[in-house]
């Protein structure tokens, strides 16, 4: 009797310990946020990939990612930007009349529930400033407006994960 009873303590024990290490306490952590007309968002995970130019007749182009976790819901900011060759890659972008280009079409908010998807693209106004602080360190706060309605602002600051194209 006291072997099964030690047993059953054993396993309970074992049990509130799997269940208490589980990834579902785990916080994200805050970055940020971003507001999508009116409406704000913690930006809980950043990335950046691209490609640096190897030639004066080439851009360098790269693209950040901002996501905000919440339940089965993701919603992701994407800003696709291109600066000249050889050049630095803090300073603001712009949708028109810039050297330091935040590209129309291929940045944008997308919003991912489940299975359902809702990408919103086409720019009529977009700004950004990036400030590199660190290696892997950014500060980037951005503005856009897309075509067909929401409007989108907000700012990060923190570590990217950096992924190079070549």
């Amino acid at each position: 009797m006291k072997k099964i009873f030690f047993f059953s303590l054993l396993c309970i024990s074992f049990s509130m310990l799997l269940s208490s290490c589980s990834g579902d306490d785990e916080e994200l952590p805050n970055l940020g946020n971003f507001t999508v007309d009116g409406a704000t968002y913690q930006i809980n995970k950043g990335n950046l990939k691209g490609y640096k130019s190897t030639a004066a007749n080439q851009s360098n182009n790269y693209t950040f990612d901002f996501a905000s976790e919440q339940g089965n819901t993701v919603r992701t900011v994407r800003l696709s930007i291109s600066f000249p060759f050889n050049t630095m890659m803090n300073g603001e972008y712009k949708i028109t009349g810039s050297s330091r280009q935040l590209d129309p079409w291929l940045s944008q908010y997308t919003e991912t529930t489940g299975k359902h998807t809702d990408t919103y693209n086409n720019l009529i106004t977009g700004v950004c400033t990036v400030a590199r602080i660190g290696e892997n360190n950014f500060k980037v706060k951005f503005q856009m407006q897309t075509t067909s309605g929401p409007e989108i602002k907000g700012e990060f600051e923190g570590d990217v994960k950096i992924q190079e194209i070549e």
